[in-house]
């Protein structure tokens, strides 16, 4: 496989594409305009893909619901007390940094359209 990309219908790419290059360190991969609108953007972090698309087609139901349940783990080699630290003011923290059962040390933050993003450093 040369990659996997998750991706996330959102309210405003450009904003979005923002949220992640600036807050958690993403590089912008790619991003379509298509008549002068942004279509779809792409970042990416390591070997980690992101795709965001715009919520069209979607009912008002579908778009209440789009970030609820949905959620990225991001594995990072980094100093990721540094991460944290950084994120304060600029994301709301869902879950506070500690070290987890299963070997990682993690904190979980809310992107711009509510999907949970956790950020890891394995122990």
């Amino acid at each position: 496989m040369d990659y996997l990309a998750t991706t996330l219908t959102v309210r405003d790419v450009d904003a979005s594409l923002k949220f992640y290059t600036t807050v958690l360190g993403f590089e912008e991969w790619f991003r379509w305009e298509q008549d002068g609108q942004l279509q779809a953007g792409g970042l990416r972090r390591g070997e980690g893909r992101i795709i965001l698309g715009p919520a069209r087609g979607m009912s008002a139901d579908d778009l209440a619901r789009r970030g609820i349940g949905t959620g990225v783990y991001i594995v990072l080699d980094g100093d990721i007390d540094a991460l944290y630290t950084a994120v304060q003011g600029k994301a709301k923290v869902l879950t506070p940094i500690g070290d987890r059962p299963w070997g990682d040390r993690t904190f979980e933050i809310a992107d711009p359209d509510g999907y949970r993003v956790e950020v890891a450093r394995t122990l």
